[in-house]
Parts: structure tokens; sequence; C-alpha cells
């Protein structure tokens, strides 16, 4: 299962992803339900992680198929030629028509009196192989520059691309050194290696996509496909989130205009919430929600830090609509006496869902630097207690709530709503 699992990373790692996915899609639907939230981000977000993960997991599931199917075909030992697959199963198989001679390590110098196990395999074509296995992957590595410093082939030696070296002999032969798993290979064929690992061939014949672009004809429908796709994946994402963030307006008896609307929001300012909402020249509004201002000294080392998450929110008269979009921003910075550090991040988009609660130890200092009877700052920041007041305050007037990635022109609102 090991073996399996390391010759097909690919599929390995989207099997971890899709648990992963299960694991956190659980957890988020428990406190989402919990906490009365629509469950709508849920199916946007496994719409959006099939869209993108199954067709590569069940490519993947292809090649892995097709490549176990090619390793168990028998043609190469049935034919007298060397099974360079997986040189460990030389070990044990004999091909047919092969002559096969131990060499114990006991008897052995260098390279060979260092590994495990020792073999020289000559077939029928006049193919050899000399094979040494060692502890681990990494001894086996080390050994290829060890063969060939001890064998004095070090100067003729070339990279064949893939780890490993070729060496040019004589009457046409040649030698390549390399190393696959735990086990030193050097493979002597009167047909030259062409640099590309051995098992490359198995692989390439199971690679859909391999045979698929080897023509100039095939590149470009690859490419015209995956552009197609592209596009489609980039249209679901914006109008499944715009989708799945939607809030509509509740069912009234008049309809509120604009003007009367935007009053109504700015009102919120007189009541006991955390944030700030502001009036702009051009029409638009902000809540701001400034959730983390603290300067402290721990250690003879200052710091400082700064949160901040903005909505900015466009009145649409026309479609009775609001489209709000997260800003966030985040400020740290440190000074001592050895020397000092800034980091600032930035994000825009739609945030579905946002808790965070936090404690900073030290002596505190107030905005003029001076130190203030606390040892510790303590700021805690839900992103559902920003928003439900200002979606509440917009569908009860008869006006839908639509987050949006971004503020798009009138033309292409259709991909973002």
């Amino acid at each position: 299962m090991i073996s399996f699992l390391r010759a097909n990373v690919g599929l390995t790692v989207w099997f971890a992803i899709f648990f992963i996915a299960a694991v956190v899609s659980t957890i988020s639907v428990f406190l989402m339900t919990s906490r009365g939230l629509s469950l709508k981000p849920v199916w946007w977000f496994w719409g959006f992680l099939l869209l993108i993960g199954f067709p590569q997991l069940m490519y993947h599931a292809y090649v892995a198929v097709s490549s176990s199917r090619t390793s168990r075909e028998p043609t190469s030992v049935a034919s007298g030629k060397p099974d360079v697959t997986d040189p460990e199963t030389l070990f044990t198989v004999v091909p047919e028509g092969a002559t096969v001679h131990e060499i114990p390590s006991q008897s052995a110098f260098g390279v060979w009196g260092k590994a495990n196990a020792g073999r020289l395999v000559t077939m029928p074509n006049g193919d050899t192989m000399m094979l040494a296995r060692f502890q681990s992957t990494a001894d086996a590595s080390r050994a290829v520059g060890e063969y060939l410093r001890e064998s004095g082939l070090e100067s003729s030696a070339s990279a064949d691309g893939s780890g490993g070296f070729v060496i040019p002999g004589n009457e046409s032969r040649s030698a390549r050194v390399y190393a696959r798993g735990n086990v030193l290979v050097v493979h002597t064929t009167a047909d030259v290696p062409s640099g590309v690992p051995d098992r490359a061939t198995a692989a390439d014949s199971a690679d859909p996509m391999t045979r698929w672009t080897a023509t100039t004809s095939g590149k470009l429908i690859a490419a015209s496909a995956l552009l197609v796709y592209v596009l489609f994946v980039s249209v679901y994402f914006l109008k499944g989130l715009a989708w799945a963030t939607r809030v509509d307006a509740k069912p009234v008896q008049r309809v509120l205009a604009g003007s009367e609307v935007k009053n109504r929001l700015l009102a919120l300012n007189t009541l006991d919430i955390p944030f700030q909402i502001e009036a702009h020249d051009d029409g638009e509004l902000s809540a701001t929600w400034n959730y983390a201002d603290a300067k402290w000294v721990d250690l003879a080392r200052a710091h400082g830090m700064r949160r901040i998450h903005r909505i900015r929110m466009t009145l649409d008269e026309t479609s009775r609509k609001i489209r709000a979009t997260d800003y966030q921003s985040s400020y740290d910075w440190s000074a001592g006496a050895g020397g000092a550090g800034i980091a600032w991040k930035m994000s825009t988009g739609v945030v579905l869902f946002q808790y965070e609660h936090q404690r900073v130890y030290g002596l505190q200092l107030d905005s003029q630097g001076r130190p203030m009877p606390q040892l510790s700052y303590t700021y805690t920041f839900d992103l559902q207690e920003m928003k439900s007041p200002l979606i509440e305050t917009v569908t009860q007037a008869g006006w839908q709530w639509q987050p949006v990635a971004w503020q798009a022109p009138a033309w292409l609102r259709w991909v973002t709503e």
C-alpha cells in the first residue's frame, strides 16, 4: 500500500484534500448551524472543489490503474530483457535465459562492500546489470558518486537529466549508473538509455495527456479545452459566490428609497455597535471596525498591531440592491536591540465566515507611548456581529444584500452576480 501511494502521489494528494475538506466542512456546518447561518456557502464550496478536484482525481486514478497494469505485464522478463522498472525485483526474479552471480558483501570492497546484497545479472541479449541493495534510498544515491570515483569513470560520466550518469564505452556500448529506490544500478547495454528514467517508459504509456498532446493538433485541442474549462470555473466561482452569500429582501409594505436606506444605515451609529458607518461623497457607504489596536513591550522589545475590517457598500436604486465588498488589513511591527520588523497585509473580496480571538502579553502602552497598568491585551472579532445589523437593516427596507468579489462595472455584473 505504501509503495502504491508513493508511486501515485497525485492520487494520494487529492484523496487527502477531499478528506480534509470533508472534515473542515463538517465542522463548518456545525458552527454555522449553531449560529443560524445559511449553509449555501458550504454547497458552493463543494461545487467548486468538485469542479477543480474531481477531474484531476479521475485523471490520476486512470494513470495509477494503467501504470499498475503495465507494471504487472511480464513481457520484459519473458523476452530475456532486463526489467529496469523496479530493479529490486531482480534480487528475487531471474529473467528467462539470464545468468546470475551473487556478490557477497563480505568479500567485496568499496561500494559493494557497504551494500546489504549484491548481484550481477547477465541477460541473453548481452546486457549486464550490477545491482547493490542498501539500507536506504539516501545510501543508494550516495553510492552513485562513490562508484564513479572508485571506478575512475567520474571524468567521463555525463548527467542523464534524471539523477543518473551515462558513461560511453567501446564497441558502441555504454553504461548508465543510477539509483532506483534503495538499489544502485550499473546497466551496461548496446542500446544507450535516453537519459529519461526507466520508469518513465511505462508511465508515459499510461499517461493519456502525453498521448493527447503528442501532435500539434492535440496540443491546440488541449489548450482550447483548458481555456474553456478555466473560464467556466471562473464564472462558477464568481456567480456561485454571489448566490451563496446573497440575502434577499424581506416582504415589506413599502420599499424604501435609496436615501432612506442610507439614513437607516447611518442611524446604526447611535446604537451600541463596535464599528462606525460613514457616508462618502460618491454616494457609497463604508462600515469600519478597528477591532485590534495595541502597543506593548515584552523582554525589552516593543510591539504594535492593528486589525481593520471594512465593508464597502454601493447602493443601486434601480435594482433595489446593495453591493458589499469586504476589505481587510493587518499591520504588525516590532523593534528592539536585535533590529526592527514590519509586516503589512491587505485583502479584498467576500469573507464568508470569520471569528478571531487573541491575547497578547506585555506591558501595555497608550497612544502616547506611556505605560498602562495592564499586562495583557485581548481582542475578539466576529464578522457575523458586524454584518448582521447591516443585513437586517437593508433587507427590512425591501432591498437585497449582495456581496460581490469586487465592484464590477454594470456591463460585467452578469459574471459577478
